[in-house]
């Protein structure tokens, strides 16, 4: 409680106290035995219907002493009266204490004389208000009885409750207003209990002991019956509320189902959707039933889902007009899933209504202004805005400046104008708080092949292109023959090229593409493993093309190789890593896949830097020509492999010399453009020969392999190994300091001393090495004074000049890209 809560409380108790004191003080006419009965009928029966009322229904409660307490207000004097009424409440309080309401001795005892303190004012109040208020004639007239017991009945009403409710207004818990009319379900008690006294005061005898007990088991029992009811009927509720809200959970966990099917991007979706929803609607007036149908329609508004097919929902394009057309389904099959629901209030029509539209055009119904349920005209807002601010797989998303400007364009077209003008008024605060945290029915056919016919379009718009709109059938003709034309020439070119090299095949197949779709860029992605990494890339933004690695259902690129079906101007953005540095960018993508024999090969992009800018020619001629490439591409990539095993020494398994050699050349490309050195290093075993014919090629072969493995796990990743001969290894060493270098070829030094004695006593190992840039800078050059400087005695001296440099140098290390200053004896 807080202070002036307390403070409040204190003043009530301090207030019920004096009043206490001054009636006591003021007591001079004795009623005799009519007090002793009130006074004891009144403790008797608050004893008997003793439990603690609501916060707000007062100190007394439900106590079955009021019509007593009434009573003793019109027929004792205000002392007594004033006893009465505090007696009975020490008696109700303390009987609830003993039946565990309070938990604490100090919390019972402070508890129990804000009761009496209110009490005692309550009544002393009624009291002031029969003696003193009313009219002498309304008090002498022969139903005077009626009328104080009705405004005594009143004022005890109000001083009962009202002091209650403010305290809970001061303590923060509600207005003042709303919280005391709480408590004017108990009124009509007080007037019950005021026709009970009535009944008391005209019977045969007066108030008298037998007139007292004659009526109470009467008023007792009502009182039960009517405590029974009340806990039954709370009790049902209770219960209807607890399943009302299991089948929103259960349904709920199906919606946040849907919305993980769908995919990440659409997150959080259903979250915002419904705060946005809630907070237009209690800023457009609406209450009870309709906010809550609203709230659960924000909630199940897409559950229709589960009825589309996965790859329409994820498809990182425009839909063709087969694939809106199962899109338009899924507002009826939400509709139908809810009904089977049944909740208490209408969510259904919400549902099936979120996509209609205010002039009409919209689906699946194309109802018209307010034949547009309020809850879906607001959803149908909401759920736009947070679409355009929301990433999807065709696009990126809009800032949310921008997305309302398109909600207000759209005023009075496709939206309530207004909602429209509550949703100004409101998607700052909206936003900020949403991105803060029944009888059982037979199962009803869901309509999953149901044809809509309301609905122009998607928003997005449609794919005209896969469609084929606007094509005439000569068009269509003309389109077939050249793409025919354009296959052939294709077979020709890759056929007659004479080559199977992927590097020499790929600019071919570029350049052939080129004269049939034009294009701005290309990337031929190869799928490895569940990647997909681009083989090769052209035009404008080929090396920002060339990093991109996607993984198989990510993006356009993922999702055309996943489906396996193409995507007509698609946004190449949503690619993971895509950038693109030109003016403009690149804003439209044709995206096929590339078929193997048994599998998905790749996928070939095209992309162009308008919008929209591919037509149904292109996807066609790609459509016939992408097979003839897919098959010259597998053809390239087996026979590269084949290379490459070829290229493999089988004893080591590590590359050979022509395949060092051309590592070595592709690390000298790396470095020239990072301005790094490049150290090659060759480690000869010495009297080979004498120890393949003592030892036999079995155990040397087993020897050289322990060996190979040994010296590879020397190596940094980004170095390279190869057997370049019988007894021969190369290293090739990017970007190495000095000082690691002489390191290095310290710790190759002590593992070849190791294995010496393996390969027998006669045996050595010598070293030669040469740096690009000081000694060379082509890969002929640096193999040949490698392997010259490894020969004795000019390997000895190699050694020591590399051990000279690194004792000089000491701790210190030189930047990387730095070469070695190593000086050859001799050349």
């Amino acid at each position: 409680m807080n202070q002036k809560a307390r403070l409040f409380v204190a003043f009530m108790v301090v207030l019920g106290a004096f009043q206490l004191v001054v009636s006591s003080s003021s007591w001079s006419d004795f009623h005799g035995r009519p007090f002793v009965v009130c006074f004891v009928t009144a403790g008797v029966f608050a004893y008997l219907g003793a439990k603690r009322g609501s916060r707000t229904s007062g100190a007394q409660g439900f106590s079955l002493s009021l019509p007593f307490v009434l009573l003793s207000m019109v027929q004792l004097s205000p002392a007594e009266a004033v006893l009465v009424g505090c007696f009975a409440t020490l008696v109700q309080s303390l009987r609830n204490t003993s039946q565990g309401f309070q938990s604490s001795v100090r919390a019972n005892w402070y508890r129990i004389g804000v009761a009496l303190g209110v009490q005692a004012t309550a009544i002393s109040a009624a009291v002031f208000a029969l003696n003193a208020l009313l009219p002498r004639s309304a008090i002498n007239a022969e139903d005077g009885i009626v009328v104080r017991l009705i405004v005594g009945a009143g004022t005890l009403f109000v001083a009962n409750t009202l002091p209650l409710a403010a305290a809970v207004r001061l303590e923060g818990s509600g207005r003042l207003g709303t919280v005391w009319r709480e408590s004017f379900w108990s009124f009509p008690y007080y007037l019950v209990s005021g026709a009970v006294a009535l009944l008391l005061d005209q019977g045969p005898t007066s108030i008298s002991p037998q007139t007292a007990f004659l009526v109470a088991p009467s008023l007792w029992l009502a009182w039960r019956y009517y405590r029974t009811q009340k806990v039954e009927l709370a009790s049902k509720q209770q219960h209807a509320h607890q399943m009302a809200a299991l089948h929103l959970r259960a349904i709920e966990g199906l919606a946040l189902a849907m919305e993980a099917r769908e995919n990440l991007n659409t997150r959080g979706h259903l979250r915002r959707v419904q705060v946005y929803s809630l907070g237009i609607g209690k800023a457009m007036g609406i209450k009870g039933e309709q906010l809550d149908a609203l709230h659960a329609g924000a909630l199940l508004h897409d559950i229709g889902k589960l009825a589309v097919p996965e790859h329409i929902l994820s498809k990182p394009g425009k839909l063709t007009p087969e694939e809106f057309a199962r899109m338009k389904v899924h507002p009826l099959v939400g509709a139908e899933i809810v009904e089977q629901v049944e909740f208490p209030y209408p969510v259904a029509p919400i549902v099936r209504a979120h996509h209609e539209k205010w002039d009409g055009s919209g689906y699946p119904l194309g109802l018209k202004g307010e034949e547009i349920p309020l809850g879906a005209r607001i959803l149908s807002a909401v759920d736009c805005l947070d679409a355009l601010t929301s990433d999807r797989e065709y696009r990126k998303g809009m800032p949310l400046k921008e997305a309302m400007e398109y909600i207000t364009a759209q005023a009075g077209r496709h939206f309530d104008p207004r909602v429209v003008t509550a949703l100004q008024q409101n998607y700052v605060a909206l936003d900020l708080q949403a991105n803060a945290g029944v009888a059982e029915v037979a199962p009803k056919m869901l309509s999953t092949n149901a044809v809509v016919q309301k609905g122009a379009s998607p928003d997005a718009g449609l794919d005209h292109v896969a469609a084929g709109t606007g094509q005439s059938p000569t068009d269509f003709l003309s389109s077939i023959a050249a793409a025919r034309r354009e296959e052939n020439l294709v077979r020709d070119l890759l056929g007659k090229s004479g080559t199977l090299d992927i590097h020499q095949l790929m600019p071919r197949l570029s350049e052939v593409l080129s004269g049939i779709v034009p294009y701005d860029a290309m990337a031929i992605f190869v799928r490895q493993g569940s990647s997909l990494r681009v083989e090769f890339s052209a035009g404008v933004n080929r090396a920002a093309l060339a990093q991109l690695d996607v993984v198989m259902g990510e993006g356009l690129t993922g999702w055309v190789a996943r489906n396996r079906q193409p995507v007509v101007n698609g946004n190449p953005s949503v690619d993971p890593g895509f950038w693109c540095d030109l003016p403009g960018g690149l804003n439209s993508a044709l995206s096929i896949p590339m078929d193997g024999e048994n599998e998905l090969l790749g996928v070939l992009n095209l992309y162009r830097r308008d919008k929209d800018a591919f037509t149904r020619d292109d996807l066609r001629i790609l459509n016939a020509v992408t097979p003839q490439a897919a098959l010259a591409l597998a053809n390239s990539m087996k026979y590269r492999d084949v290379q490459r095993m070829a290229k493999i020494d089988p004893v080591t398994n590590m590359g050979n010399a022509d395949l060092f050699q051309e590592m070595v050349d592709d690390h000298l490309v790396t470095v020239k453009r990072a301005g790094q050195s490049l150290t090659v290093l060759v480690l000869e075993l010495e009297q080979y020969q004498s120890v393949l014919v003592r030892e036999g090629q079995a155990h040397t072969d087993k020897t050289l392999a322990r060996l190979a493995e040994e010296l590879r796990l020397t190596c940094r990743q980004g170095d390279h190994l190869a057997r370049l001969g019988p007894a021969t290894f190369g290293f090739a060493f990017p970007g190495m300091d000095q000082r690691s270098l002489g390191i290095k070829v310290q710790r190759l030094e002590q593992l070849a001393e190791g294995n010496r004695i393996s390969f027998g006593a006669l045996s050595s190992f010598s070293f030669g090495g040469a740096v690009y840039p000081a000694d060379g800078d082509t890969v002929r050059h640096l193999m040949v004074l490698a392997r010259r400087r490894a020969q004795p005695p000019t390997s000895a001296e190699w050694i020591s000049s590399v051990r000279s440099l690194t004792t000089s140098l000491g701790e210190s290390v030189a930047p990387v890209g730095t070469p070695p200053q190593i000086t050859s004896p001799s050349n």
